[in-house]
């Protein structure tokens, strides 16, 4: 199923949420519809109607597959250096050496092309339902607090209905020196939390969903600031296209039926996409780990190396002198080494 844009699709179900007397809520708002008491639905209209507002101030940024693709991939790259590191360690070291783009900023990407492509990037086999629930996921950044950042994860399902987040996550500033700590805590929507008290969800099943967006959040929020010091930089394999939220029909038809949320929130966003750069690292890097799954297979010969003059002795008893000689195979020149891309032209 073709999925519609995930912020696009936010605005216009809480839109329609907020715009209801009845409190009824459209077949993709998987919570909405869900929502029976009066004080959790309180809250979660304050909280939507505060989600409207941010993504109508937000620099909005959709990453295509390719260009999440090859940002996840830069990701991997930083990682493996970082090894062993905290969560909360790490996403304060990369915070403190990008510069945001906006005060609130949207990340959106493919989840379950990008699930698949680090499979095959990884060269794993996917379970058979690792695909199952996976649809678009968005970040919101909110660096309007000068004291701290907060980050909250939006999704929505295969079939492409809206999940609400269940907390969100806060990294506090230094108030001395403005440096983000080594450290984060996370919040509730009160909302989803009062949901849960409302299905008689245990504390422990409750906990095991909190860790579970825990875990998303620290690990793919990153993909936001791999993305920010790709703006920054003069060089970055990337393109980008601004184009506006709605098409004339779309804000036509919004304009006709009242659906005043689409038309006064929805203004643009910038697609992200990857250049010749990115595509050559991808390339590269696919190359580079194949070569390696093989080396660790033990499917390629050993490379070249001089081996010195030696004797070899038999069981029989003989000995023969061995002059020095070079075994093994030459490198594959074709192997990239390079950071970004590999070699255009043959070596000479």
């Amino acid at each position: 199923m073709r999925q519609a844009i995930l912020y696009k699709a936010i605005v216009a179900n809480y839109g329609t949420y907020l715009s209801r007397k009845d409190g009824k809520a459209d077949r993709l708002d998987l919570v909405g519809q869900y929502l029976g008491d009066p004080t959790a639905i309180q809250k979660a209209r304050h909280f939507r109607q505060s989600v409207i507002d941010d993504l109508s101030q937000s620099k909005i940024y959709l990453l295509d597959g390719r260009a999440a693709n090859y940002v996840d991939s830069l990701r991997d790259e930083v990682q493996e250096s970082d090894t062993g590191r905290a969560a909360a360690d790490l996403a304060a070291s990369y915070m403190r050496e990008v510069e945001f783009p906006a005060d609130l900023v949207w990340v959106e990407h493919d989840h379950r092309m990008l699930i698949a492509d680090r499979a095959r990037r990884e060269g794993t086999n996917l379970p058979r339902h690792a695909l199952e629930d996976a649809g678009l996921r968005g970040y919101l950044y909110d660096l309007r607090d000068p004291g701290a950042l907060k980050v909250s994860l939006f999704r929505s399902d295969s079939d492409g209905g809206i999940i609400d987040p269940l907390i969100y996550l806060v990294f506090p500033r230094d108030p001395v020196r403005g440096e983000f700590l080594d450290t984060y805590d996370w919040r509730p929507h009160p909302h989803m939390f009062d949901l849960f008290a409302q299905k008689n969800t245990s504390q422990k099943d409750l906990q095991g969903m909190v860790n579970n967006e825990l875990s998303h959040l620290t690990y793919d929020m990153v993909l936001g600031f791999v993305l920010f010091a790709l703006l920054s930089s003069p060089e970055n394999g990337i393109e980008r296209e601004e184009r506006d939220s709605l098409s004339p029909g779309e804000r036509k038809t919004a304009a006709k039926f009242g659906k005043t949320w689409l038309t006064e929130n929805l203004r643009s966003h910038v697609t992200i996409r990857i250049g010749k750069e990115g595509d050559a690292h991808l390339r590269e890097q696919a190359a580079r780990r194949e070569f390696e799954r093989e080396q660790a297979a033990g499917r390629h010969p050993p490379t070249e190396h001089w081996v010195s003059a030696h004797e070899r002795r038999y069981k029989s008893g003989k000995i023969v002198m061995v002059r020095a000689h070079q075994r093994g195979t030459k490198p594959d020149r074709n192997i990239p080494t390079r950071v970004m891309g590999p070699r255009m032209h043959s070596p000479q």
